[in-house]
């Protein structure tokens, strides 16, 4: 069975399972694409740049429908299907929020501090430009914060049935 996916380059794919066939909806997050495939068979494609969109389809002589409700700002998407006008099933994707205490960020800074401080020093000692010593200093910051940043957790599907 295919999973469920998310990306904003490769698009949303939602799986749903009905009486053991595979009912796939894609969405693209840039061309607005929109297909619905039964058991990897494309049987309906539109493209929609509205942040709410809907299509029917059938399958085995029972109507289906999607509501595709998508926000930017807040970072929230959810499709309901539904079957015969009424709700089956829906997948919501959730953003994990990131839980920092103010005392890692603290310790984070003053390590950032410290790291600065110690390789300004050096520099300095090596008769650099005061211009370049600034730059390298700025380059290496960025580089520590990217390296200790923790990975972004990535998006949850949860699917709810009704």
């Amino acid at each position: 069975m295919e999973k469920d996916q998310f990306s904003f380059k490769a698009g949303i794919k939602l799986v749903y399972e009905y009486k053991g066939r595979s009912i796939t909806l894609w969405f693209s997050a840039f061309s607005g694409l929109e297909q619905v495939f039964i058991d990897g068979q494309l049987i309906v494609s539109k493209r929609s740049f509205l942040p709410t969109s809907s299509n029917e389809f059938e399958v085995d002589g029972e109507l289906f429908k999607y509501n595709f409700n998508s926000s930017l700002f807040k970072g929230s998407y959810a499709c309901t299907l539904y079957k015969n006008h009424l709700p089956f099933k829906r997948k919501k994707i959730v953003f994990p929020k990131k839980s920092s205490s103010i005392k890692k960020q603290f310790f984070n800074t003053i390590f950032h501090f410290f790291i600065g401080f110690l390789l300004a020093i050096i520099l300095l000692k090596l008769q650099m430009p005061y211009w370049s010593v600034f730059l390298f200093i700025l380059i290496i910051s960025f580089i520590i914060s990217y390296s200790l940043k923790s990975e972004a957790e990535k998006p949850q599907i949860i699917e709810e049935s009704f």
